[in-house]
């Protein structure tokens, strides 16, 4: 029986720090297979957790033979990836990962934390997920943060020193890059091409870099952003039209999605409140990557 194909190369987050995109550039790359499925979640699954049904249908990728299953298409690529944030913040996942991947590529990018919460917060306010303001909703999730319930908090993902120290202890330092978002965000082709060279490719190929995929923001035109990401129409479209005619209408889609988004000011008081949350961790993390954070509390 042949052996299964299994990634060699995996994104771990941090969430909305731009992995959505760089998982959509470098399947671009003709020697990188990245799994179809954006989000496999495999390792970071509990059999004995109750989710919700909104939760649970993050988990679609269960067992091992789906798992598998999600790369029996590559064909002559060299890297073989996939791209789940969420194994970021789930405690049992660097070990997992590391029992049966011992030598995989592991990539984060990370973000300001608190810029990483707001942006979540705002993913929850348009998908119609939350409706209290953000500084009532930063209240709540504080008080909730306790020993019990800590890694349920949308606050959970953002302590990237605790987090990050896993993988740190787990795998070997050369298969361990560590990004920071501003520098994905200040040079996405500069960014791109480290990534190529970490995964030992050639950086000579070029992808498209026009559109920016799973921005954060708050629609200006809310029926137009329910059309867009409802999933309805371009659904249909998959459906009806050939991939090659697809492909440049969800582009085209993808930059109406981006043009129709706005930021509200975080108010003062909130972002004080979580850098002080997150303080201590920062200055941690500075300690274990070697970077200048100080731009994070300020």
């Amino acid at each position: 029986m042949d052996k299964p194909t299994l990634p060699n190369f995996i994104i771990i987050g941090a969430s909305r720090s731009g992995t959505t995109s760089l998982y959509h550039y470098l399947r671009q790359h003709p020697q990188i297979y990245m799994s179809p499925v954006k989000e496999t979640n495999y390792f970071a699954y509990d059999s004995k957790y109750k989710y919700s049904a909104f939760e649970s249908n993050r988990f679609k990728i269960r067992t091992f033979d789906q798992y598998t299953d999600l790369f029996n298409n590559v064909a002559s690529q060299n890297i073989i990836g996939e791209a789940s944030p969420r194994y970021l913040s789930t405690p049992f996942a660097a070990k997992r990962i590391y029992d049966m991947l011992p030598q995989v590529k592991i990539l984060a990018i990370l973000r300001n934390p608190v810029q990483r919460v707001y942006a979540a917060y705002l993913g929850k306010v348009r998908r119609f997920r939350e409706s209290q303001s953000f500084a009532d909703y930063i209240d709540s999730e504080i008080n909730i943060c306790t020993d019990q319930n800590y890694a349920n908090s949308i606050l959970y993902p953002g302590l990237y020193y605790t987090n990050l120290k896993r993988y740190i202890d787990q795998f070997d330092s050369n298969n361990l890059k560590i990004h920071i978002f501003e520098d994905f965000v200040s040079d996405i082709p500069q960014f791109y091409c480290d990534v190529l060279r970490y995964l030992g490719l050639n950086t000579d190929f070029k992808p498209d870099f026009s559109i920016n995929y799973n921005p954060s923001g708050l629609p200006k035109y809310k029926a137009l952003d329910i059309l867009l990401k409802g999933n309805i129409f371009t659904k249909w479209v998959k459906m009806k039209i050939p991939y090659f005619f697809s492909i440049p209408l969800y582009k085209q889609i993808m930059r109406l999605q981006s043009k129709s988004l706005y930021k509200p000011v975080i108010d003062e008081s909130t972002r004080k409140k979580l850098i002080s949350f997150y303080e201590k961790e920062i200055v941690q993390l500075e300690g274990l990557i070697g970077r200048d954070l100080s731009a994070w509390l300020e």
